[in-house]
């Protein structure tokens, strides 16, 4: 028994000195670690150093700052503003109506206004027949006037060919006949060579030769106007 305590008390003896040496050699890699933290803590940090030498950093902080000002402001995200703010004024002075919707627009105000016709079939004859032809793209060259003014000169063209051209004429008629017929819901009046005209036919061809005619002047009388203020 005193044999055992013996032993005991050098294992405590031996545990004690060499527990307390083990502890010691453990805790030497932290203060050195503490020591190194303290050496790293002095020196200036990379995300600083590449904040000063790229001055661009602050103008992205910036940006970045307004972005948020604007989502606490709950304004929504616009494509069509954001495409506009980096556009700027590309497209300024530039008129958004392409030249040929522009030309036809043109032709089929003036007629609507300057076309002396009741029922209607007669404008709507000319405006299809004129807006068709080629010659109102073809005057969209000339890049010396307008467009408006260029579709007026194409329809002067155009009704002087009809009023100077018996055959087209009578087939212009023919169309305006058959436009009555279908705004009315009625047979047309076709004229009949060598017979006169029918009596309830609102367009024969004298009446309509004489209605191409006073638009005609006032489309001249126009273009004049538009050529002396050039």
């Amino acid at each position: 028994m005193l044999r055992w305590w013996r032993l005991w008390q050098k294992w405590w003896q031996w545990s004690k000195t060499h527990l307390k040496g083990s502890l010691q050699f453990i805790s030497r890699p932290q203060k050195l670690n503490d020591h190194a933290k303290a050496k790293i803590s002095d020196r200036p940090s990379a995300v600083s150093l590449s904040s000063a030498a790229s001055p661009s950093v602050e103008q992205t902080t910036l940006d970045n700052a307004a972005l948020q000002r604007d989502i606490l402001a709950g304004r929504p995200f616009s494509l069509a503003e954001a495409i506009g703010r980096e556009g700027g004024d590309f497209l300024k002075g530039i008129s958004p109506v392409p030249p040929l919707a522009q030309a036809i627009a043109t032709v089929e105000r003036f007629i609507d206004q300057h076309l002396l016709d009741s029922s209607g079939a007669l404008k709507a004859t000319l405006q299809r027949w004129a807006t068709t032809d080629v010659r109102l793209s073809q005057q969209l060259h000339w890049q010396s006037l307008s467009a408006g003014e260029l579709a007026l000169v194409a329809l002067h063209q155009i009704i002087s060919e009809l009023l100077n051209n018996p055959p087209l004429f009578y087939e212009f008629v023919r169309q305006v006949d058959m436009c009555w017929g279908q705004i009315y819901g009625e047979p047309p009046h076709f004229k009949v060579p060598g017979k006169p005209p029918h009596p309830d036919d609102e367009y024969a061809h004298a009446s309509v030769h004489q209605a191409l005619l006073d638009c005609l002047a006032h489309l001249t009388e126009k273009i004049s106007v538009n050529s002396e203020k050039q």
